[in-house]
């Protein structure tokens, strides 16, 4: 939808005093008052701009026709909205409260009213006369009517009233007008692009709702049948082969369970993190070793030099361990290799961006900076690496493989499937940390993952 922008148009050059014959008083009172209209044009823009981006239409009317009441001193005042193929119908009043004003419609087609959007100006309602609904104007109070547009497009009628001090609506009044539409075109169709996005939100997120239970609904169903199946293959005698194919069948099945019912809680609450002090290469040895076991032995390069870090080390071994089955799954015969070693979060980022980071060498350390980054560096990160030799993952869909349910367009193609969940989990994990997850890929040669978290150890009262 596209929002118009314009600014009020006002006079902003002064007249010839020598032709028009203006002594020096006069022209005071003159600039006195174009810079009043241009100073309320200014602000009444800047207003309704705003107003339209966040509140409804009928706010917004509202805050207008208060604003225009004051400003041309008249009694009431009311706004006539169209809806496509509809007549105008009211949306707001200022000043009259009566509840049959509800039923006025004003037609679209009447040739009065073709002509008040054509001309752009006032139209007297005591020159139209023969309308049920003009004439009910009339008599509620509305002594003329002003055309509101957004180019060629009809947005609404201004419904004016009398004037308090009685009197006919002038030049200035038709001035005041001319800006007060300009700006409340703007904020109307600001304020109904803001409706529409708001809805469509709204019901984005009850999808998702919807989506969520579903899910949690499902896999918790799921967990009766597949302990029972489990519980049967390990009393029934099968062939070995065949165990071995049911395990991991059912193995899988359990995980994507598991991952559906984390995700969802992930979804629902968010990371809740429990950071700890560790000794970087004491946790690589104590914990991701045995954590990796179950996918092979692997070559693990440990760079981390002795010194404490802080951060949540059970899940972000869960989100490694994610990103270590994908390489396992994706990475082809040569088993992955797994880098640790410190970093800051500036170069990371700085090198992230770098047009090297496209080029075929994949090897370890591309996040490694020139010079040692000790652990009580304010800025230090803790660098994970997981490379394989896989198929890899073509440049645009590098970061659309983060959200949920979603894989690589060229995964099929090897016969591996998965539900699309563990990249999604790991970066819900790493966002958390505040840190960054980044894929390095080549198609045919092999993709590296990176897990960036910031693990300055925090000092109390910091």
């Amino acid at each position: 939808m596209k929002i118009g922008t314009r600014r009020p148009r006002l006079e902003t050059s002064m007249p010839d005093t020598q032709r028009l014959g203006l002594d020096h008083n006069t022209l005071l009172a003159y600039q006195r008052q174009y810079h009043a209209q241009k100073r309320l044009a200014d602000s009444l823009f800047t207003l309704f701009r705003t107003l339209g981006s966040a509140l409804q239409m009928e706010r917004v009317a509202n805050v207008g026709l208060l604003t225009l009441t004051g400003q041309l001193l008249i009694k009431c005042a009311g706004f006539f909205q169209r809806r496509e193929g509809s007549p105008f119908r009211l949306l707001a009043t200022v000043g009259c409260r009566d509840p049959r004003l509800a039923e006025v419609e004003i037609p679209a087609d009447h040739a009065a009213i073709l002509q008040l959007f054509k001309e752009r100006t006032l139209l007297d309602l005591a020159k139209v006369p023969g309308h049920p609904s003009l004439d009910r104007l009339q008599a509620h109070g509305f002594g003329s009517l002003f055309p509101l547009a957004d180019g060629a497009e009809p947005l609404g009628i201004l419904a004016l009233g009398q004037k308090i001090v009685p009197g006919p609506l002038g030049p200035e009044d038709q001035q005041i007008l001319d800006a007060f539409g300009v700006v409340m075109a703007v904020s109307l169709k600001n304020s109904e692009a803001y409706q529409l996005v708001e809805t469509s939100r709204n019901e984005l997120e009850r999808l998702n709702q919807m989506k969520s239970e579903f899910l949690n609904h499902v896999s918790h169903e799921f967990r009766t049948p597949l302990t029972v199946l489990k519980n049967i293959f390990e009393m029934v005698e099968v062939d070995p082969e065949i165990k071995e194919m049911s395990e991991s069948a059912l193995g899988r099945l359990e995980h994507l369970i598991d991952s559906v019912l984390l995700l969802n809680e992930i979804n629902a609450s968010g990371v809740k993190l429990e950071p700890q002090l560790l000794d970087g290469p004491s946790w690589v040895e104590r914990q991701v070793r045995p954590l990796l076991a179950r996918h092979g032995q692997f070559n693990i390069h440990c760079g981390l030099p002795p010194g404490m870090l802080e951060f949540d080390a059970f899940k972000l071994g869960l989100a490694l361990d994610n990103l270590v089955n994908n390489a396992v799954k994706f990475g082809g015969e040569v088993q992955p290799e797994l880098g640790f070693y410190l970093s800051t979060r500036t170069y990371a980022l700085r090198r992230m961006q770098d047009p090297v980071r496209d080029t075929t060498d994949l090897q370890l350390g591309f996040l490694r900076p020139g010079t040692p980054v000790a652990a009580g560096d304010p800025d230090v990160a803790l660098v994970v690496e997981v490379r394989d030799q896989g198929i890899g993952i073509p440049r645009p869909e590098q970061e659309s493989i983060f959200l949920p349910f979603t894989q690589a367009a060229n995964s099929p193609t090897r016969g591996v499937r998965g539900a699309g969940l563990g990249l999604a989990m790991a970066k819900r994990i790493v966002d958390a940390h505040g840190g960054e997850i980044f894929c390095r890929s080549i198609v045919g040669v092999g993709s590296v993952f990176y897990i960036v978290v910031p693990a300055a150890p925090v000092s109390e009262g910091s």
